[in-house]
């Protein structure tokens, strides 16, 4: 694989390992970026409603199919008409009314064949969806239709986002801490055109994690038809340019909660040691709307439950969201009396998506008022709940953004 190999340097930290895998240096930006000071937004605790950011939640319960029974799901992806989702490694297509249509791809290792699925993107312009594959180094393409149009080679990366101009950018994992690069950027022929050097090298002791799996690191999001990236550990989020260049877009100060170098598990001699030091300090998800940041929060404490914080663009404040209870966090749903929302992506065109297993639905329902909670709702999630028991397959549910 020929690299040009990209060194730019980024220096927020005083100590020789580099905070960023790729360093990244401010490109001069027309704009400057956001800069949220988190331990001072954390200690303004706000109580939220829904109706301030949303204008309507619109409620889809997946169809329960044999071919589609669904224990979990992640990464909701909501066209015009379709809601893909992944589930267990394998990508699922839904009418936007939430009737099952079909697994993208057939389980296998032949042509058009996947076992498990890394990370997918879609291109509703096109209308091609891009998986990449597990170990197989490649990404198979399919139309909305189901059928197979090719397959692209392409290096064994864990995520990757697709670029303008057929352009694949792709984030390596590091778990043995030699990776050379943290970022390739590649055509879609596998021709590679910029190389980001992975600064964080840390000694691979065997059979030790090397990472924690929470399901609140994002290495890519999209926004106003741009795509923005984060590394893990870093107070930047960057907007990546047509040319691959990197632009600061928001800083989210941490302070005494960034976790420093010395108590990361990477280089740390084992989990027990790193549980010392991790409820200290927090590990953060950021996306964004044309008015808002919004920022998930949790410790690096095993099942430390989530927080969230709401940094409004134009008065320049962030809350912390008063939590109800130990297992919500979000703004209080004053459209239909339901739970508290928050998103767990934000798509750019439709707004902020959220999800929920239907019998935890059910239950945190009655949890929050108890054995009249039918009649606490309203109407449109009264129905909602009527299609609904313990098999039921989960709930996506979208909400239209304020402009």
């Amino acid at each position: 694989m020929k690299c040009i190999l990209i060194i730019i340097f980024f220096n927020s930290l005083s100590i020789f390992f580099h905070p960023l895998s790729m360093e990244l240096t401010p490109i001069t930006n027309s704009g400057k970026p956001i800069v949220i000071n988190f331990e001072k937004s954390i200690g303004n605790e706000k109580e939220i409603k829904l109706s301030e950011i949303v204008s309507n939640i619109e409620y889809v319960p997946l169809e329960t199919n044999k071919n589609a029974l669904l224990a979990s799901i992640s990464k909701v992806a909501p066209t015009r008409d379709y809601i893909f989702l992944e589930s267990r490694g394998n990508i699922y297509q839904f009418q936007r009314n939430g009737k099952f249509l079909h697994r993208v791809g057939k389980s296998g290792s032949g042509p058009g064949e996947y076992s498990i699925a890394r990370d997918y993107k879609i291109d509703e312009a096109s209308e091609y969806i891009y998986i990449l594959t597990n170990w197989s180094k490649k990404i198979l393409v399919f139309s909305f239709n189901g059928k197979f149009i090719k397959s692209i080679p392409f290096i064994d990366s864990m995520s990757f986002e697709k670029l303008p101009g057929n352009v694949f950018l792709a984030a390596m994992g590091n778990g043995s801490g030699q990776e050379k690069y943290r970022l390739v950027a590649l055509k879609n022929n596998k021709d590679t055109l910029k190389c980001f050097p992975n600064y964080i090298k840390f000694p691979y002791r065997k059979n030790q994690f090397t990472f924690i799996s929470d399901n609140i690191d994002l290495d890519f999001y999209c926004f106003n038809n741009e795509v923005f990236y984060r590394e893990k550990y870093n107070d930047t989020i960057f907007k990546i340019t047509s040319s691959i260049s990197f632009l600061p877009n928001i800083i989210l100060s941490l302070g005494k909660y960034k976790i420093p170098i010395e108590h990361r598990i990477e280089f740390l001699a084992s989990g027990k040691e790193f549980r010392k030091y991790s409820s200290r300090y927090y590990n953060t998800k950021v996306e964004e709307t044309n008015n808002y940041v919004f920022v998930t929060y949790m410790s690096y404490l095993e099942n430390d439950p989530k927080k969230a914080l709401l940094y409004d663009k134009k008065a320049h404040i962030g809350f912390r969201l008063k939590n109800q209870n130990n297992k919500e966090i979000g703004m209080i749903d004053d459209i239909d009396n339901g739970l508290e929302f928050w998103p767990l992506k934000i798509d750019g065109h439709y707004g902020l998506i959220s999800w929920i297993d239907a019998p935890e639905l059910l239950e945190q329902l009655e949890v929050k008022y108890g054995k009249s909670w039918k009649k606490m709702i309203k109407p449109k999630l009264q129905n909602l709940v009527k299609t609904l028991d313990e098999n039921s397959n989960p709930v996506v549910m979208i909400a239209t953004v304020k402009k």
